[in-house]
């Protein structure tokens, strides 16, 4: 999600001599760096949700997903490289609201929704997991997936989510031993540099990288794109939703 720049009430240890305009020199800093690279990061907030919204098509009819569609037709006008404050503040906020929107959506068809995660979930696992599944993994998955199915009834428990949760670390798990997802996963984050608030360590972390390719040292190479997911902006959920469509795509 893209967030906007952080604020931050001032200290009585700083509010000394010379402290005081370090501190409002960094906060404008921020702020700046924010809204630099505000367009790209909202853009890409509204196309992940897009992809979420274009999942639920077919399967729950809400007149509130017409309206978040909406939303994300007027963010989505917020070019990638827009650096002006109140234009992106306009986007982000229309982002914010097909968020709310599709969060009371999925409150109220709880069930529904639960159901189109599942089989989401699911049908990646057969289509682009399953082949790279060790046997035991198969049967541990497809029984995780039986106990998931009968959760989604559960309204008052969480216990779904949580089986969700763990297929799709499961997902994760098979498809992070190939070499190849790997490689193409740091590609990928070499091309989020605005994603990254320590531009120096993402710098260093991609010169690794790149040399950890050049010499074939996959595990060295796991080593640094964990360190690189771990530094970025991006929630893990939204991050979900672009693992998923890029493992279709493969």
């Amino acid at each position: 999600m893209a967030r906007g720049p952080a604020t931050t009430m001032l200290s009585p240890a700083a509010n000394r001599k010379g402290s005081t305009l370090l501190f409002f020199s960094t906060v404008i800093d921020s702020r700046e760096a924010w809204f630099a690279n505000a367009g790209r990061r909202i853009q890409e907030d509204a196309t992940a949700l897009r992809t979420r919204l274009d999942g639920l098509a077919g399967h729950i009819q809400d007149d509130r997903l017409t309206q978040v569609g909406a939303k994300l037709e007027q963010a989505e006008q917020l070019g990638p490289e827009e650096s002006n404050p109140e234009r992106a503040k306009e986007a982000l906020d229309r982002v914010l609201e097909a968020k709310k929107l599709l969060a009371q959506v999925r409150r109220d068809r709880l069930k529904d929704m639960r159901r189109v995660e599942l089989d989401a979930c699911i049908k990646l696992f057969q289509e682009a997991i399953r082949p790279l599944a060790r046997p035991t993994e198969v049967s541990t998955y497809e029984s995780l997936a039986a106990t998931a199915k009968r959760a989604i009834d559960r309204t008052d428990s969480s216990e779904f989510e949580v089986k969700l949760a763990e297929l799709r670390g499961r997902n994760f798990e098979v498809i992070w031993r190939q070499d190849w997802f790997v490689v193409d996963r740091f590609k990928r984050r070499t091309e989020e540099a605005h994603l990254f608030p320590d531009r120096g360590q993402f710098a260093q972390l991609v010169k690794e990288g790149q040399a950890a390719v050049a010499s074939d040292d996959i595990d060295r190479l796991r080593h640094i794109v964990t360190l690189l997911d771990s530094s970025r902006l991006t929630p893990a959920a939204d991050d979900e939703i672009a693992f998923d469509s890029n493992l279709v795509k493969q």
